[in-house]
């Protein structure tokens, strides 16, 4: 028997329903969903951007609350053509360093919207057990993905304005493309791809017992 799709309405009511949810949810657990990630976004923009040294990831309970990286250059750098010397620099350079924010609520918006396409599409109980199975996964790699290489274009974009402003920082590039719409579309296809997964997951092995 052909499963019936479901009609507008339905799909605007669970919208509005688990929108609400998540949204609360979100707020209310932000630090603790993102404080046990810290050390794996600081390893990461290690491994991503190993000219940089780390001298702290932590939360800032400011307004919007935010996740602060402080890093330097572990050495002069060539950039454009141009040289970016480390802060304190053999005591020729002032001492200091780069400083990335990132707020929480941004953080969690691509994560959230996998979890919403999960949520609000009906299926029977252990359908919907297996979109779950798959949907968190999911909305957690976006999050590991997204605030690392986020991190790593915003420290790039500061040495690119110091060396060039108008030179091409391809790490920039890649974080403008998700903070204008690529990353709610990385989000709404995996979410889709959880909830296709799952029911095709499911109907397998009835197709396997008529075969």
């Amino acid at each position: 028997m052909r499963r019936r799709q479901p009609r507008l309405p339905e799909l605007a009511i669970r919208l509005i329903g688990a929108g609400v949810l998540l949204v609360i949810t979100a707020h209310w657990l932000q630090f603790a969903l993102v404080r046990p990630l810290l050390p794996v976004f600081g390893g990461t923009v290690e491994l991503l951007a190993p000219q940089f040294t780390l001298e702290s990831v932590d939360l800032i309970q400011a307004q919007p609350p935010a996740v602060r990286l402080r890093a330097n250059l572990l050495e002069p750098v060539e950039f454009a053509g141009h040289t970016v010397f480390p802060f304190g620099w053999l005591g020729t350079i002032p001492q200091g360093g780069y400083q990335v924010a990132l707020s929480l609520t941004g953080l969690l918006q691509y994560p959230t919207l996998v979890l919403l396409i999960v949520l609000i599409w009906p299926a029977d109980a252990k359908t919907f057990g297996v979109q779950l199975m798959l949907g968190i996964p999911m909305a957690a790699a976006v999050l590991l993905t997204e605030a690392p290489v986020t991190m790593v274009a915003e420290l790039w974009g500061v040495v690119r304005d110091q060396a060039d402003p108008a030179a091409t920082c391809y790490w920039m590039v890649a974080s403008r493309f998700l903070m204008g719409g690529g990353g709610l579309l990385i989000a709404g296809l995996l979410g889709a791809g959880a909830v296709v997964l799952a029911h095709r997951l499911r109907q397998a092995p009835q197709t396997a017992a008529f075969a």
